[in-house]
């Protein structure tokens, strides 16, 4: 696969009205830092154009080629900080951020994105702690079956109660849940 920013700043430069993005962006080859400063140049070669979607990305493909070998637990709340530092990287001219995986002292964004308060961004999300992560700061929720899911009928069930649980979550949190709220990029029945 190609670079997705690097990807995306030909897309932005070939087109004038499509929003352009990936799906997703894994945190195994990423750092918060340097992701918001290629999403804040391509959203404005775009013209206010990116949606950005995060996610853990596939421990299987990324653990071994990025050499992260994250125990499952960790791996959430790893992406839990990644997705918290990059929004406010996203919404402030400097930031300084101390968490127990990611720091930063004085990062600056500047010039700001020029969608405000930020770019858009989908989270993708299966367990009830990243469920929580996307209830809490997603602007979109990304989800689908699983890799445990061997019917149309599974898939479908798994999705449909991952949903209602994404709801309840979102009225914890105090968001609006979909339709209405947080967009979505899952399959509802």
């Amino acid at each position: 696969m190609f670079d997705g920013p690097a990807t995306l700043t030909m897309m932005a430069a070939d087109t004038r009205r499509i929003r352009v993005g990936t799906l997703v962006t894994s945190l195994y080859f990423r750092q918060p830092v340097t992701f918001a400063k290629a999403a804040v140049t391509v959203d404005h070669l775009s013209g206010g154009r990116v949606e950005l979607a995060l996610g853990v990305g596939d421990p299987s493909a990324g653990a071994k080629a990025s050499g992260a070998a994250w125990p499952a637990g960790e791996r959430v709340a790893r992406f839990g900080e990644f997705v918290e530092l990059v929004g406010l990287l996203l919404r402030q001219e400097v930031t300084t951020y101390h968490g127990q995986f990611y720091r930063c002292e004085e990062a600056e964004t500047v010039p700001l994105p020029v969608q405000q308060p930020r770019p858009p961004v989908t989270i993708a999300a299966h367990g009830p702690r990243m469920l929580r992560i996307a209830a809490k700061h997603g602007d979109g929720w990304s989800s689908w079956g699983g890799y445990d899911v061997a019917t149309g009928e599974a898939f479908y069930a798994v999705t449909a109660d991952r949903s209602h649980r994404f709801d309840d979550l979102c009225v914890a949190a105090g968001r609006i849940p979909p339709p209405s709220g947080i967009r979505l990029s899952d399959f509802r029945r």
